[in-house]
């Protein structure tokens, strides 16, 4: 018989299974205390692909990221494969990834987008905020955060409101709450060190609307066919756990943000007609194996999705883009940049040189300053946690609902085996602001 915990008792297994893979510093209460005492809010990390960042979560070291839900669906996939009440055809899933062209098309003229977010080579993240603002996608929203976990498995969505509301009829409820590695993403085997972060889990982080951010978001990218590999407590909870959880949140507006994106996509996800450019474009990106654009369009045509030279899509007007501006250099903008930092650091170079053991004192030659920290180096200092402690969180049950092979493609070759020398490197503590008034405002 499958264990039931109290949610208590989650969070203890938790913070202790974390604890025991968190680098020395991080390990105290204290020393968590004063970190979390010092966040501004998301740190600019280089993710390796030339200039583009990534606005992380400033969590410390994420040891795991969690998923909950107040039901358990088996196997749990994402919004696009689901297979209730039956499973989408061919041409509805190819429907879905032409809003998403839409979708992509409209923000890219929103000008937060276009005059902040590419101007300062941050990474919008347009499948992560399509499926946090309601299209369907291959995506599960995954959080850094067990409390806001927590929440979306003890209360529930009402879709004639949009929104999410207590638990209130008195009965006793089951939740379950999945816990994923960042260095295994979604399977057994570890990744190599270079994927951290840009396989099967990707950080989703502050994007131009702020639900994701709210959230905490990271994506776990399912294909089809596949479901989650994860750890998973199951857990019992009460009306008043799940009203606790609604009140922590502020009756979930913290979290369930509505704003002007809200509004459009909902539009989008009405469309029925669409311009045969974008079509084109999603057949080039999204193409359906073994399905020629002939056969789909009259798949397309049977469901009733219609294509034009000319077809009507969702866009900013122009007095929304000028009122988005005008917010924006009024104090939005302001709000936005100083909640993200950076951690410069500078690598050692040359020898390193004792002074005086019985005082601790050394000479360290070091090189030029690096201004953003990587993917790559958050990677090693997971890794470096793993061998402290490479078992899974405890009493927790691993769960491969469709028992889907591990994916051999990560298995390292004999010289990919052999120990790898981690530079040492001196990085500041604490994330610093760093964007002034004229980096962020955006002249029309």
């Amino acid at each position: 018989m499958t264990r039931l915990f109290t949610i208590s008792e989650i969070k203890h297994l938790v913070k202790e299974s974390t604890r025991e893979r968190l680098l020395f510093y991080e390990q105290s209460d204290i020393n968590q205390q004063i970190a979390l005492d010092h966040e501004l809010g998301f740190e600019a990390i280089l993710t390796g692909n030339g200039d583009e960042k990534i606005l992380l979560p400033e969590d410390g070291t994420v040891i795991y990221l969690f998923r909950g839900q107040n039901q358990e669906h088996m196997p749990c996939y994402p919004s696009l494969y689901r297979e209730t009440p039956r499973p989408l055809t061919i041409s509805e899933i190819f429907t879905w990834r032409m809003k998403l062209t839409l979708f992509r098309d409209m923000l890219d003229t929103y000008p937060i987008v276009d005059k902040f977010f590419k101007r300062h080579n941050f990474k919008v993240d347009y499948e992560g905020l399509a499926q946090h603002y309601g299209l369907l996608t291959p995506v599960l929203d995954l959080t850094s955060n067990i409390d806001i976990a927590l929440f979306f498995a003890t209360c529930w969505y009402d879709p004639e409101e949009d929104c999410y509301k207590p638990f209130d009829d008195g009965k006793e409820h089951e939740g379950i709450l999945y816990l994923f590695c960042p260095l295994r993403a979604n399977e057994p085997i570890p990744l190599k060190i270079d994927d951290f972060m840009k396989e099967n889990i990707t950080p989703i982080g502050l994007q131009p609307f702020l639900r994701p951010a709210r959230q905490k978001g990271y994506a776990l990218h399912i294909p089809k066919g596949k479901s989650t590999k994860s750890w998973a407590y199951r857990f019992k909870f009460s009306n008043e756990d799940s009203l606790e959880y609604y009140n922590l949140f502020q009756e979930g507006h913290d979290l369930w943000i509505y704003d002007i994106l809200a509004e459009k996509t909902k539009k989008i996800a009405k469309i029925t007609e669409f311009s045969y450019e974008a079509f084109a474009r999603t057949y080039e990106e999204f193409r359906p194996k073994g399905v020629s654009r002939t056969k789909l369009k009259k798949a397309l045509a049977i469901e009733g999705i219609s294509l034009t030279k000319y077809a009507e899509a969702v866009y900013f007007s122009e007095d929304e883009k000028d009122e988005a501006i005008r917010k924006w250099n009024s104090g939005e903008g302001k709000q936005f940049c100083d909640i993200i930092g950076r951690r410069p650091w500078h690598e050692e170079i040359g020898e390193h040189k004792t002074i005086s053991e019985e005082n601790g004192q050394h000479h360290v030659e070091i090189g030029p300053i690096n201004h953003y920290r990587t993917l790559k180096m958050l990677a090693e200092t997971a890794f470096l946690g793993m061998l402290a402690h490479p078992e899974g969180p405890d009493k927790a049950e691993w769960i491969n609902y469709k028992n889907t092979p591990n994916e051999t493609h990560r298995l390292l070759t004999k010289k990919e085996q052999e120990w790898t020398l981690v530079p040492a490197c001196l990085v500041n503590l604490f994330a610093k602001k760093y964007l002034r008034e004229e980096d962020y405002v955006i002249l029309k």
